[in-house]
């Protein structure tokens, strides 16, 4: 897992996800699965265009025409999200209505 202010975490489990995401801010406003072609990305409230106290999470399934967008509230949802993601676990999606993004 990655931060934009350059910090690595390799094969992080749920509290350090936690701790990542809870580290987030104006200058630290993204942070990202370690995957370049499919991902799943965070960024909390105003960074990341949605309400102050929630998270916009983006995930990538490769091709532009893949790209999804959702706003979460709970915080532990994200942390959810990404541990299932890390361990291959598509019920990640579960309960998110993901929105296409267009480019």
């Amino acid at each position: 897992m990655n931060a934009c202010d350059g910090s690595h975490v390799e094969n992080p489990d749920a509290a350090q996800i936690e701790a990542v995401l809870g580290r987030l801010s104006a200058k630290n406003w993204l942070a990202s699965s370690n995957e370049e072609i499919t991902y799943i990305r965070a960024g909390p409230g105003e960074w990341a265009a949605t309400n102050r106290s929630w998270f916009a999470v983006k995930h990538s399934e490769g091709s532009p025409d893949r790209h999804f967008r959702v706003e979460v509230a709970d915080p532990a949802r994200v942390v959810q999200a990404f541990t299932a993601f890390a361990a291959g676990d598509d019920s990640w999606r579960d309960g998110l209505s993901r929105q296409r993004m267009k480019f």
